[in-house]
C-alpha cells in the first residue's frame, strides 16, 4: 500500500480487520477452530497497522468507567459461552459485544489514534448489537417469513434461470436436482449480518469523521443495506451452484469463506464513498 494515501491505508486496515474477525466467527462456529485461530491472529495482526491521526475525536468524560464497562462485557460474554450458557460457542453477535468491549476501552485511552480507532468500534458494534436485538425480537419466531420471501425464493428463482435444476420443499428448505443434495437456509443465510454491520460502519465512520450531512448518511445507509441485501443472494446462489456440481465438500468451504469476502468488497466501496462525502463536505464549508 505504499502508493496509497494514509487515510485510505487505515480504511483498508479497518476492513480487512472487521472482515477477518468476521471469518474467524464463521470458522468457529461451522468450519475450522484452527483456522478461526488463524483469522483471528491474522485480524490482530492488521489492527496494529493502523496510524489514525487527524482531527480531534470526543473523549468520554470518564475513561476509566468505559474502561470497567467494556472489560466488564468481554468477561460477561466470554463467561457466558463458555460456561455453558451460549448456543454452542462464539457467534457473531459474541463478536460484536466483544468488538464494543475493546472499542470502549480504546476509546477511553489518552492516546489519539486508539481513542479515534475505539470512537469508530463502538459505534459500529452497538450499532449491529442495537439493530440485531431489535430485530430479531420484533421478528421473534417470524424470521422464517424473511428468510424464505426474501431470500430462499428470489436466489432459487435466479439459479433456476441459469439452468440449474432446483425444487422448493419446504419453507427454508430447497433440494438440488443435479446432485439431490437439500439445502436448508437460516439464519447467516438471511444477509441481515451484514446489513446490519454495513449500517453500523456508515454510522462509525460518520461520527469518528465528523461528517454531519444527515441525508447523505442515510442514503449512503440505505445504499450499503441494498448492496448487502443483493451481494447475499449472489452468495447464496453461488451456493447452490457450487453444491449442485461440486457436491458438498466445496459447497461448505464456499459458503464458509465467501460471505465474509463478499462483504470486505462491499464494505471497502460504502467507505470509499463516505470517505468522498466528508471531503466533498469539507469543501463545500
Amino acid at each position: 500500500m505504499i502508493f496509497m494515501d494514509e487515510k485510505y491505508q487505515n480504511i483498508v486496515w479497518i476492513l480487512l480487520a472487521l472482515s477477518l474477525f468476521l471469518g474467524a466467527t464463521v470458522q468457529y462456529s461451522e468450519g475450522s477452530n484452527i483456522v478461526g485461530i488463524a483469522l483471528f491472529l491474522l485480524g490482530l495482526g492488521v489492527l496494529s497497522k493502523i496510524r489514525i491521526a487527524g482531527s480531534e475525536t470526543m473523549r468520554p468524560g470518564h475513561p476509566r468507567f468505559y474502561a470497567v464497562v467494556g472489560l466488564s462485557l468481554i468477561f460477561m460474554d466470554l463467561g457466558y459461552n463458555y460456561l455453558g450458557k451460549g448456543r454452542g460457542g462464539i457467534n457473531t453477535l459474541d463478536t460484536m459485544v466483544l468488538l464494543l468491549g475493546a472499542s470502549l476501552i480504546a476509546w477511553g485511552s489518552p492516546r489519539e489514534d486508539l481513542k479515534k480507532l475505539g470512537s469508530f468500534g463502538t459505534y459500529l458494534s452497538a450499532t449491529f448489537v442495537v439493530l440485531y436485538l431489535t430485530f430479531y425480537i420484533a421478528l421473534n419466531h417470524q424470521l422464517y417469513k424473511f428468510d424464505h420471501y426474501f431470500v430462499m425464493l428470489p436466489s432459487a428463482y435466479l439459479v433456476k434461470a441459469l439452468g440449474v435444476p432446483i425444487e422448493i420443499v419446504g419453507t427454508e428448505t430447497l433440494r438440488l436436482g443435479g446432485s439431490d443434495l437439500v439445502v436448508k437456509i437460516g439464519g447467516p443465510c438471511s444477509g441481515l449480518y451484514s446489513m446490519f454491520l454495513l449500517i453500523g460502519i456508515v454510522l462509525g465512520y460518520s461520527v469518528t469523521e465528523g461528517i454531519r450531512d444527515k441525508k447523505r448518511i442515510i442514503g449512503i445507509a440505505a445504499v450499503a443495506a441494498a448492496i448487502a441485501y443483493l451481494g447475499n443472494l449472489v452468495r447464496v446462489s453461488v451456493i447452490y451452484v457450487v453444491g449442485n456440481y461440486y457436491g458438498t465438500d466445496a459447497m461448505m468451504t464456499v459458503h464458509v469463506h465467501l460471505g465474509w469476502i463478499i462483504f470486505a468488497a462491499t464494505s471497502l466501496l460504502i467507505l470509499f464513498a463516505l470517505e468522498k462525502t466528508r471531503m466533498m463536505i469539507a469543501v463545500d464549508t
